[in-house]
């Protein structure tokens, strides 16, 4: 109800006489003039907590030593806690012709870890997979690996890290990569810097014994 129906109803009371009449144009004067009745607030949307992030699954690195024959290298892990049925059917032993990887979930490990994890990668030569194996024991578990070749000694339990072509990644010549970086400076250059370059090849060439110079800046055969 807006200001000039207040009006309107102020003006009938003012003519009107009969009580009952003025009754109900006083209750409605009333029912005007009150001020609104606040709205009430709206009630805040729940805001469910982000769920807490997954917490990373922790391995312990068990202890472990190795001793060999003429035949086989046999890699004892030990310290383990008892290696019960139960324990013995959720571990895995995965032998590769380079690697060894070992993962045994117990809820023994200590400080709450998930369970025991060992990887040993790359193994210094080869094995033969066919004729390798595992076994559980009390507290250890023993994996033996069949050489490839019988009588060779290792002389260690893991070798150099392999590179792409899955051979044992040779030391790299220092001399070999000073080279490559002559010859990059000298395809990327300026005839002046190819110059300088030349020249000075040829002196450590004629230096060196190897026959001799006077190339003046023809070209390098790297």
């Amino acid at each position: 109800m807006d200001a000039l129906d207040i009006v309107e109803l102020t003006s009938l009371l003012s003519q009107s006489s009969r009580p009952a009449v003025r009754a109900l144009l006083e209750s409605a004067l009333k029912t005007a003039a009150a001020p609104p009745a606040p709205s009430p607030a709206p009630h805040p949307l729940p805001v469910s907590a982000p769920a807490p992030a997954p917490a990373l699954e922790r391995w312990v690195t068990p202890r472990y030593s190795y001793e060999q024959d003429n035949t086989h290298l046999t890699l004892l892990v030990f310290d383990l806690p008892p290696m019960t049925p139960e324990v013995r059917a959720g571990g895995a032993c995965t032998i590769t012709a380079a690697s060894v990887s070992l993962c045994i979930p117990h809820p023994g490990a200590p400080g709450g870890a998930a369970g025991f994890r060992l990887l040993v990668e790359p193994l210094e030569k080869e094995i033969n997979v066919a004729e390798s194996s595992f076994k559980f024991k009390k507290t250890q578990v023993e994996v033996k690996l069949r050489k490839r070749t019988a009588w060779e000694h290792w002389t260690a339990l893991m070798g150099k890290k392999r590179g792409g072509g899955g051979a044992v990644e040779a030391e790299k010549d220092p001399g070999a990569g000073l080279m490559d970086m002559m010859k990059d400076m000298y395809n990327d250059g300026t005839p002046e810097m190819k110059k300088v370059i030349a020249e000075a090849w040829e002196k450590s060439r004629a230096g060196g014994g190897s026959g001799g110079g006077g190339g003046g800046g023809g070209g390098i055969d790297f």
